[in-house]
């Protein structure tokens, strides 16, 4: 078999992960540090070597006959909806085998060792799309990413990572157009930045230009041909309880004369579209570190744990549930939810008609511990 050592900035880390970092010659000499050269000392070390080529088998298995490009939206077009769920499950487990590659070959290394290593976390979607001849807007959304953090001084109401966390995962962003678009069986299903999502049943593109001007949910309620398919943040949906809402806490930190930048985001989501359906809770950290006039993605240590998750039936009309907690390895001490251990991590309740009520998210980074809670 032979082995890519293909470099990847695991600067984007989830629920429950546990990367580790800190450097060998570290100049964080206080007590986290040496909390985390304990931890590193009990973690079998990896071999520093990522090899890709499991991940890629199941970009190999996608129904590509099934899938065209509609030149005229820049959206990918599937057949059917089987073909676009088969398309998207493939999608997520080679995301899935890629970071459980990468985790496992960089275990026990320091944030220096790592950063050097220079790895790609995106390689299998970044894979898909350019079997294909795709410009998606998870391509999209790195490149305006990249942009930013060119500036020496950062507006974080700029962020790109804030602008577009209501797309979904990273592997969900690869089918979407720019637009966040996409045509299934002759639907054209679109998401909107306020959290909403719809289809326009017969792909009719004047209804689609109408949804591009961001009408309010009533006008999109007398339109016959535009499904809602999932209400957006605080609309008179059917749920009184938070569904689709995103928060976000940016920190600055500088250690030793070094510049870091931290983003922790929370999000509550429904997908209920047929070939995508689930309703989860994502926890995600970006880290950065200042180099010379710019900032660039860096791995760093982190510790994440969700708390105060509270679920409800959708038939009582109220946020009144269990409260459940996840360690900070992703296991769940409930038994009402469920982790996949992926790079997106979704939590669901366990007859799938639950609603998100209360969230709150703790992360350690650099010897402090934040707190940020979305109701």
């Amino acid at each position: 078999m032979i082995k890519f050592k293909f470099l990847v900035p695991l600067f984007t880390l989830m629920i429950g992960v546990l990367i580790t970092g800190c450097e060998k010659e570290s100049v964080f000499e206080n007590d986290f540090q040496t909390e985390e050269r304990i931890q590193r000392a009990a973690i079998e070390m990896g071999d520093g070597v990522v090899d890709p080529s499991e991940a890629l088998t199941y970009i190999d298995q996608i129904p590509y006959r099934s899938i065209s490009i509609d030149r005229s939206l820049n959206a990918l077009r599937f057949a059917s909806e089987d073909a676009a769920s088969q398309t998207l499950t493939l999608l997520e487990q080679a995301e899935d085998a890629l970071l459980t590659e990468i985790q496992t070959s960089v275990s026990g290394f320091s944030e220096t060792e790592v950063d050097r290593m220079n790895i790609n976390p995106s390689l299998t979607n970044e894979a898909f799309e350019a079997k294909i001849g795709f410009s998606s807007l998870r391509a999209m959304v790195v490149s305006l990413e990249e942009k930013f953090l060119q500036n020496e001084t950062l507006d974080d109401r700029n962020d790109p990572t804030d602008q577009y966390a209501y797309a979904g995962p990273e592997f969900f962003r690869a089918v979407l157009s720019p637009n966040a678009e996409i045509i299934v069986a002759g639907a054209i299903s679109k998401l909107m930045p306020d959290g909403g999502n719809y289809t326009i049943t017969d792909g009719d593109l004047g209804t689609l230009n109408f949804l591009r001007n961001n009408p309010s949910v009533k006008q999109i309620n007398q339109v016959p041909n535009i499904q809602i398919i999932d209400y957006p943040t605080l609309s008179s949906g059917t749920s009184n309880c938070v569904q689709n809402k995103i928060v976000s806490d940016t920190k600055y930190k500088t250690v030793d004369g070094k510049k870091y930048r931290t983003k922790f985001l929370l999000e509550i989501k429904n997908n209920s579209f047929p070939w995508f359906f689930g309703r989860y809770v994502k926890a995600e950290l970006k880290s950065y570190k200042k180099q010379w006039l710019f900032w660039k993605k860096y791995p760093t240590y982190i510790n994440i744990a969700i708390s105060k998750n509270v679920y409800k039936s959708a038939a009582t009309g109220d946020c009144d549930g269990k409260a459940v907690a996840i360690n900070k390895n992703g296991d769940t001490i409930d038994a009402y939810l469920k982790v996949k251990k992926n790079k997106f991590y979704k939590i669901s309740a366990s007859d799938k008609d639950g609603a998100a009520g209360i969230l709150q998210g703790t992360y350690h980074w650099l010897g402090e511990t934040f707190v940020l809670t979305m109701f």
